[in-house]
């Protein structure tokens, strides 16, 4: 048997206020060409997603706190 691709992925859950959460998930399929390590293949694949979905999570609780900032200077105002 010859494996001729590989798929690696990464997920994350962050945690927001409230008991809130939200999730991000990432995945990729590389073809493999012969004398390719599967398994050196599969750490590059997953440390992309994890970087893809690290940097995403990071984005998005930013904006979560930015937008909730906003909206309680608003609500209270200097």
């Amino acid at each position: 048997m010859r494996i001729t691709q590989i798929t690696g992925s990464y997920e994350r859950k962050f945690a927001l206020p409230e008991y809130s959460n939200f999730k991000i998930f990432c995945g990729m399929t590389a073809e493999l060409e012969k004398g390719d390590n599967e398994e050196e293949a599969l750490k590059k694949l997953v440390s992309l997603c994890k970087q893809t979905v690290e940097s995403e999570g990071e984005q998005r609780l930013k904006e979560f706190y930015d937008i909730r900032k906003a909206r309680k200077e608003i609500k209270e105002p200097k």
